[in-house]
């Protein structure tokens, strides 16, 4: 495992990944966790109520899809 060192800049489009009104993560998107493999940024986030983990992915790490089969 390497480490790249990276100066982190705030993004004006923050935040990147919002809830979504009348669907299963509708309240708040919470505890992420983000996972960088073969140049797609796969983020990994919660809702509380009912408490399920749902998934997004960036090809920029700043422009997230949910995943259409959330939550998982």
């Amino acid at each position: 495992m390497s480490v790249i060192p990276h100066t982190w800049k705030k993004c004006p489009e923050n935040p990147v990944l919002k809830p979504t009104p009348g669907d299963w993560d509708r309240e708040h998107v919470g505890h992420p966790s983000i996972v960088y493999l073969d140049g797609v940024f796969y983020l990994y986030y919660s809702e509380a109520r009912p408490y399920a983990i749902g998934l997004a992915t960036s090809p920029d790490g700043i422009h997230f899809t949910k995943y259409a089969g959330n939550p998982m």
